[in-house]
């Protein structure tokens, strides 16, 4: 199995992403700059601190937070100088 880094995203529609620690900005930027407009990345323990979910389910552990590229890359552009993405 490859390392994350090393994956091209590229072709995915969609990026199942299981986090067992809070997740990291190459891994945010990564997903942004590769994965096409269409893409949905699904965050289950950890939301993406900096992006805003188009939707969300359940509590707690069992909590999972979905991104739609197209959105997060729309909030990236209105953002102001000092936004994390």
């Amino acid at each position: 199995m490859a390392s994350l880094p090393a994956l091209r995203l590229t072709a995915l529609s969609s990026a199942p992403i299981l986090i067992l620690q809070e997740p990291f900005p190459p891994l945010a930027a990564k997903l942004l700059a590769e994965l096409p407009d269409e893409a949905r990345v699904v965050a289950g323990r950890f939301p993406f601190p900096s992006w805003t979910p188009s939707s969300t389910i359940g509590q707690g552990l069992e909590q999972a937070w979905a991104y739609d590229m197209k959105e997060v890359r729309r909030m990236a552009r209105s953002c102001t100088e000092g936004c994390a993405l």
